[in-house]
């Protein structure tokens, strides 16, 4: 199954949440973010991230002091499956 790629902007709207959360999440290793290979941006797997949020309580997310973490789980992809949102 194809994964729904979204930059962290669209996952931020996804779950009227900000930007610097999404990118929490990843730095805390909650989730895992993609990056294409030749790219900057950073990309977040919809169904995966759907899952984690479902088992998270709202208190997990707070400020951080780095953009991503030492837990951080970044992959290097050759190219995305399907990408949406403005900033990709």
């Amino acid at each position: 199954m194809p994964r729904r790629l979204v930059s962290t902007a669209a996952a931020a709207r996804h779950y009227a949440v900000s930007d610097r959360t999404i990118r929490n999440y990843i730095g805390r290793g909650y989730v895992t973010g993609y990056r294409v290979q030749g790219k900057r941006g950073v990309l977040i797997d919809l169904d995966e991230s759907d899952r984690v949020m479902a088992q998270m309580p709202g208190s997990r997310a707070r400020a951080s002091k780095k953009a991503y973490g030492p837990n951080a789980r970044i992959v290097v992809i050759s190219q995305p499956v399907v990408v949406s949102g403005d900033d990709q």
